[in-house]
């Protein structure tokens, strides 16, 4: 079973399952692309995993596809050709998680701030718009699940875009013009400084100057 198998490796690599497992399967199952995948699954694993990325990523699609070579018995079909509603069980498996509560897990700071990003955005795709219209299915399918399916597409890629990675990069890049501004004011106030001082410098001479050419006159 790839849960379970996902489950024990995710805590071999101390990455909570119960907020992170879930999620991976919602990616490994969507209608992407397999490049969209990969990049998705980069992302996330990026935040919470030291080790060889690369390692990691390859074995869980490997894994995937073993586990995955015909269907899981007991998935919901909700249309005439048959194809798996992978959407809906996506919110139904993110809204569980979002009402879960993780009881005693050391969580690292990188993986907190992602678990709320990830509650945080159950809670958007558990509400729904109003003026969204849902195709009729095969079997009736619950409001929020209807709504999370139908903004499954739309909501996904912001929650990877949230990721503390990107805050971290908006933080430096604000850090940065900052004290770019600074500098630059700095050097503004040390110009106009060198400048007046340049200024009364000329003047002194100047002033040196005249009294030398006004003790050379009284002298003839």
């Amino acid at each position: 079973d790839f849960e379970l198998w996902l489950a024990d490796k995710l805590r071999a690599l101390n990455i909570d399952p119960d907020v992170f497992g879930s999620y991976i399967t919602g990616i490994l199952e969507g209608t992407e692309t397999e490049d969209e995948k990969s990049e998705a699954l980069q992302g996330i694993l990026t935040e919470v995993c030291e080790d060889a990325l690369g390692n990691v990523k390859d074995e869980i699609f490997s894994k995937w596809s073993e586990c995955n070579d015909r269907p899981a018995e007991g998935d919901v079909r909700v249309d005439e050709q048959g194809k798996y509603n992978v959407e809906a069980k996506l919110v139904s498996l993110m809204e569980e998680q979002a009402k879960s509560v993780v009881a005693e897990k050391n969580l690292t700071l990188e993986e907190q701030k992602l678990r709320q990003a990830i509650l945080a955005q159950c809670g958007e795709v558990s509400d729904g718009e109003e003026d969204v219209v849902t195709k009729p299915s095969a079997e009736p399918v619950t409001n929020s699940a209807a709504s999370g399916a139908a903004h499954k597409e739309h909501y996904a890629p912001k929650l990877l875009a949230r990721n503390t990675n990107a805050e971290h990069v908006a933080q430096a890049e604000k850090e940065k013009r900052e004290q770019s501004k600074q500098e630059h004011e700095r050097k503004k106030a040390q110009d106009k400084l060198n400048r007046e001082k340049q200024k009364q410098q000329a003047q002194d001479r100047k002033e040196k100057e005249r009294k030398r050419t006004q003790k050379g006159e009284r002298r003839r």
